[in-house]
């Protein structure tokens, strides 16, 4: 392998680890998210019930904190030039969080329908 080879494989091998990094980062940011949600539920429901509108306010912003942080992973690390092993891992732990967002989703307008009716 010659050497400008090698620099842009080492340069490659940087942006799936930081891709990576990001997914791993991602993962943990919904489930902060999550929490958010289940606090606000719980505040709004079981300890101040005039809270309502706080309770679903808390948790669309919170849904939409996290679909921002996935599509902008997706436009920062989705373009990538080369595949390799962490590269996938990396976009296996996005497809884990897609589960997480479905569900929160489905959650909050669950909770906002319930609120509603």
């Amino acid at each position: 392998m010659s050497e400008p080879e090698v620099i842009d494989r080492a340069e490659i091998d940087d942006q799936n680890r930081a891709a990576l990094s990001a997914a791993n980062y991602l993962f943990g940011y919904a489930t902060v998210c999550v929490v958010y949600v289940f606090l606000a539920l719980i505040l709004g429901r079981v300890v101040e019930p005039a809270m309502a509108f706080g309770e679903n306010f808390v948790s669309f912003i919170a849904l939409g904190l996290f679909w921002w942080r996935y599509i902008a992973w997706g436009r920062q690390y989705g373009r990538t030039l080369s595949s390799d092993e962490t590269l996938a891992e990396a976009v296996d732990a996005r497809r884990r969080t897609l589960m997480i967002g479905v569900a929160l989703s489905v959650l909050v307008l669950g909770i906002f329908y319930w609120s509603i009716t």
